[in-house]
């Protein structure tokens, strides 16, 4: 594996986002059809994991209703905000920056109120979590699980922080392709 599967897996999957990339000269990637494919995931994967919890452990997340398709959709924003900046560094950097994928989304977990809410996080971790959507979304689910009102305090945050992050995301992405670009630096990655 370590020294033919791998190796022949990051040949041609840099090699085809070279192409890709060479191809579409100027022009950015169509990321609205990226993203469209990537909700069709989540949506195939969520159905089927809904419908094994329910054959499984007689868990109905449908009881909840549709009222959580909108904190999920936050949740898969900010996942692609992170996948962008995370294929930055991959760009930038190399191979060596592919830890970073794992490890900027652990990063979030602590300040992201998914096993405990906010309130239990001292005052500096208090302020990282208010700048961090995910934790909007997992205070609103909570809120909306306990009490079956809709928390719109805490959606739209999550949207409006989703929003400036993504804006800075593409920004940055643009920056280190064109640096990728101007260094040729995509023909290194996979080294």
């Amino acid at each position: 594996m370590e020294f033919f599967y791998w190796p022949l897996l990051d040949l041609f999957l840099w090699g085809f986002i070279t192409l890709y990339l060479v191809k579409s000269g100027k022009n950015l990637p169509n990321f609205v059809a990226l993203m469209l494919v990537s909700l069709g995931k989540i949506l195939i994967a969520g159905t089927v994991m809904s419908l094994l919890a329910w054959l499984f452990y007689s868990f109905n997340i449908f009881v909840i209703g549709v009222s959580l398709v909108p904190f999920v959709v936050s949740l898969v924003v900010l996942g692609w905000t992170i996948g962008i900046i995370t294929t930055s560094l991959i760009l930038r950097f190399g191979q060596q920056a592919e830890i970073l994928a794992w490890g900027i989304a652990i990063l979030f977990q602590p300040i992201s109120a998914v096993f405990y809410p906010v309130s239990v996080l001292p005052k500096p971790l208090r302020f990282a979590a208010s700048i961090n959507p995910a934790s909007y979304v997992f205070e609103g689910m909570r809120e909306l699980i306990s009490t079956s009102s809709f928390p719109l305090d805490k959606l739209a945050p999550s949207f409006a922080i989703n929003a400036v992050y993504m804006f800075l995301a593409f920004v940055f992405f643009l920056r280190i392709l064109k640096t990728v670009r101007k260094k040729g630096l995509l023909s290194r990655i996979g080294e």
